[in-house]
């Protein structure tokens, strides 16, 4: 009978993960997270398993069987290993530059026009009390950056982390055989009429809204519904893993962020590495990214309602 075991695990040099595994022996457990470094584990208590549903925390099925390893072995790209290699690449960057802005005051890409205060990188990460102190001259300014820079780090650190789980949860989610999405125009006296947006899925149903003026409120309320659902995420993250495999690159020179998902998902799939639904963008854009995924997609357009059909295309 399987059992629920709590790990802990050093992912990188910066990085800590905790996961729950579920297996049926600490054996399997251990020889799963053999790739890692300083592995802790014991049995979860039932109320950690609870917490870590209901936060959505990954829980990881282990099977000890030879053929679920091999099939295992043969669908490592569901474990999105080039999306985490990507997620440490930035942030490995971000940590750099961050070390940089607060001891100098700019980032490397500033304008020359841009770098004469050389506290503000300091000022920006550093707490009120020590700014205060650093101001007073309490503390030097070498203890300052110090403080400041082992602040900005750990935000480095929570926010890899929290993009490692959620690669890990949506690796476990079911895969994804159907959307059914419809959305309801109501009347706003302030912005006209306003989408309310709800998708349907073979694991759950999810709803989203957008209201304002001046941009395509329609996408923007079907994103939000999408970008709910793991199943979708791991159709378009698995869509994104295929392609750095295939060699292609998400490197982009106008993006603020560096990482445009558009050469390999498709424009709509967002920015950064780990793409997601952008709203605003017009849902044609996301029908085009879910066909690339392997899904056909009709529409249909009422006066008041828009509906739109999403299932898995079968090989003749």
């Amino acid at each position: 009978m399987k059992k629920y075991f709590a790990v802990s695990f050093k992912y990188s040099e910066s990085v800590s993960c905790s996961n729950i595994a579920h297996a049926e022996t600490v054996e399997a457990v251990a020889a799963h997270y053999s790739r890692y470094e300083r592995v802790d584990i014991r049995e979860a208590e039932a109320h950690e398993v609870e917490t870590a549903r209901r936060k959505g925390m990954p829980i990881v099925e282990i099977e000890t069987t030879e053929a679920a390893t091999n099939e295992r072995e043969e669908t490592t790209v569901k474990e999105f290993t080039e999306l985490k290699k990507i997620v440490h690449e930035d942030a490995e960057q971000t940590a750099e530059n961050r070390r940089f802005y607060i001891v100098n005051g700019y980032w490397p890409t500033w304008a020359e026009e841009h770098r004469g205060e050389p506290d503000r990188g300091l000022r920006e990460y550093s707490t009120a009390l020590r700014w205060e102190q650093y101001k007073a001259g309490e503390i030097s300014r070498e203890k300052a950056v110090k403080l400041a820079t082992k602040r900005a780090l750990k935000a480095v650190e929570k926010d890899t982390a929290a993009k490692l789980a959620r690669l890990d949860r949506v690796a476990a989610a079911p895969d994804l055989t159907f959307i059914s999405i419809s959305v309801d125009w109501v009347r706003s006296r302030t912005w006209g009429n306003n989408p309310h947006a709800e998708a349907r899925t073979n694991t759950g149903t999810f709803n989203g809204t957008a209201s304002g003026c001046g941009y395509d409120k329609e996408s923007a309320a079907i994103a939000d519904a999408l970008n709910q659902c793991d199943s979708v995420l791991k159709a378009l993250y698995t869509l994104k893993e295929n392609g750095l495999r295939a060699g292609l690159s998400d490197k982009s020179k106008t993006a603020v962020c560096g990482r445009s998902n558009g050469e390999i998902c498709g424009y709509g799939a967002g920015y950064g590495a780990i793409p997601y639904f952008e709203g605003g963008v017009g849902s044609s854009c996301f029908w085009s990214i879910l066909k690339k995924c392997g899904f056909s997609v009709t529409c249909h357009h009422g006066k008041h309602s828009d509906f739109y059909s999403v299932s898995k295309e079968v090989a003749q």
